[in-house]
Parts: C-alpha cells; structure tokens; sequence
C-alpha cells in the first residue's frame, strides 16, 4: 500500500514576501511576483503543502509539468532550484526545491490567475463577503442594535490647543474649554442625538454604512440640535463616522490619534472616531484568500512511476 502524508507547513507569505520555515525563502519570491501583479484587494496570502505523491492529473492537466523538472537530477543538483517558465501569462510556475533534510519536491507556486480563480472560488462557495454583500446605505435594525451594544456608554475625547473636543456614542458631541480652576469656562453642542424626528412624526436612528478610500469601512450616524451657530442662525451638527481600530481594523492617521474633528462648513462638522468597541465584523478589513503553494515528493513523480 503506498504511504502517503500530507503536512501544511507552518509557514504564511504575506503581501510582502515574508516566509518562514522550510524551502520559505526560495518561494517567497515567486509569491512577492505574485502579489505585485495580482489584482485581488485584500492581497493573497500564501501557505505551502508538502504531499508525498503523484501530482494529481487535474492540476498537471491544468498547468502541465516540464519534463526537465521531474527527471532524475541525482548527477544534475542544479535542478534542485531549477523554475519552469509560465506557459501563459499569469500563470504560475513550477519550481523543483529541496528541503533541509534533502528531499526535494516539484512546488507549483500560484500565479495571478490562480489567486483569482481562488478568490472567484471563495466568494462562489461562502457568498459574497459581509462588504459584498452590503450596499453602501442604511444598515439592518440588528447591525444597529449591536453597534449601541458595543458602544453603549462610550465616550472619547482630544485636546486641541485651547478647545477640548469630546464626543459620547448616542448621546453627544461637545467642544468646551476648561479653565485653570478646572472649570469648563466656555461650552458649545455640536450635535445630539443621533436619533431624529422625521416627518411622519416617528424616529429612526440614521445609521449608515460607508467606506473611505484611505481608512477603509466605517458607521456613520448624524447628531442634530446643536448650540445655535452666529454665523447661520441654524443648530450646530456633526456627522460621527466610527471606526474599528486595533488589529483587523481600520486604518488610522496615526497609532496616537483615535478621535478627528474637522469643520468642512460652517458649524457642521464631521468627527471621525476609531475605537476597539466597534469592531463588529462589519468593520473589519477583509482578509485576502488563502492560496495554498503544492509540493510534490520528486521520488513519487519521476517517469510518472512511483517508487516503492
């Protein structure tokens, strides 16, 4: 009966071509040519598999082997690195390895077109993914309902020179300056809410999903009924767009900055806030799919006959 062992090598190449763990350093630049060319956004990311058998007839149907690489290199060790040519553009490409203890494998190392086909394979099988699947507009009632858990009683604030900015999820966003008795001397509401009343005389809560180019997806809700402005007559109000920060979530300007108040009008603003409460599946970035990189023992695939 033939032995046969399967292992995943502990190892990732990431976007960036960093590897670890056995034949990692000579793959990990075929995968960084990859990842360059690819198009798929999230990047690919990449595990190797070492199997002890033939190559399978579909895969070798699919991106065929060079002979050159399968026949015996016992008196040619050059082999041991050798790389086939893709046979199409954007295709992978086949390369003959030796691992530490001296075996050596046929590794056919993904191109740009099979981290497509594998990304078109994953939506296909799982559904579009929650970013997919979701429209830019107003979220369901249960994304609502458990961002107000999430965030239930949440506030932040900053300093800015001589103004203190502090917003509170539901409920407020405020800008005050405090005295050196520890007093707040002056005061202004940016906004309340965020729930507003609407014509038919009922309230909803405007909760919105979005996606900035630079910091990725975000909620977004606006808080009405703020200090009356000088300058327009009309009450302050501030559109609060709350990110995910922390691993898995969103950009941010900088590790230190959490809270951003800008004023794009006259007494209306636009707060962007990043917080670890917020990391509902929703708001964290997509990881890229998983191709894995196929080793084959060169010892089960040379003349296509097996050794015993």
């Amino acid at each position: 009966m033939k032995a046969v062992y399967f292992l995943v090598a502990l190892l990732v190449v990431t976007s960036v071509g960093v590897v670890g763990g056995v034949v990692g350093a000579e793959l990990a630049e075929d995968t960084t040519a990859t990842q360059t060319s690819s198009t798929t956004n999230p990047p690919a990311t990449f595990h190797v598999e070492f199997h002890s058998e033939v190559v399978p007839d579909d895969l070798k149907a699919h991106r065929p082997i060079p002979e050159t690489l399968v026949r015996n290199s016992k008196q040619d060790d050059s082999l041991s690195s050798f790389t086939s040519p893709s046979s199409s553009p954007g295709q992978g490409k086949w390369k003959r390895t030796k691992a530490p203890n001296g075996t050596e494998y046929l590794c056919y190392v993904p191109g740009p077109a099979d981290v497509a086909e594998a990304e078109f394979a994953r939506l296909s099988q799982s559904g579009a993914s929650l970013r997919h699947r979701r429209k830019i507009g107003v979220v369901p009632p249960e994304i609502s309902a458990l961002v107000a858990q999430e965030m239930a009683g949440a506030c932040t604030s900053k300093i800015d020179v001589w103004w203190t900015y502090e917003t509170c999820w539901n409920a407020q966003v405020r800008q005050f300056h405090v005295g050196n008795n520890g007093a707040v001397e002056k005061e202004y509401f940016l906004g309340k809410g965020p729930i507003q009343q609407v014509e038919d005389g009922t309230k909803e809560e405007d909760l919105h999903y979005g996606e900035h180019p630079t910091y990725g997806p975000y909620l977004s809700t606006v808080f009405y009924n703020g200090t009356e402005c000088d300058l327009t007559g009309e009450p302050r109000q501030t559109e609060v767009r709350l990110y995910c920060s922390g691993a898995g979530g969103s950009r941010q300007p900088s590790s230190n900055v959490n809270l951003r108040v800008t004023e794009p009008k006259s007494c209306q603003y636009l707060v962007q806030w990043w917080s670890a409460q917020a990391c509902i599946p929703l708001l964290q970035r997509e990881k890229g799919v998983n191709v894995p990189i196929k080793c084959y023992d060169v010892a089960f695939n040379q003349d296509g006959v097996e050794e015993p």
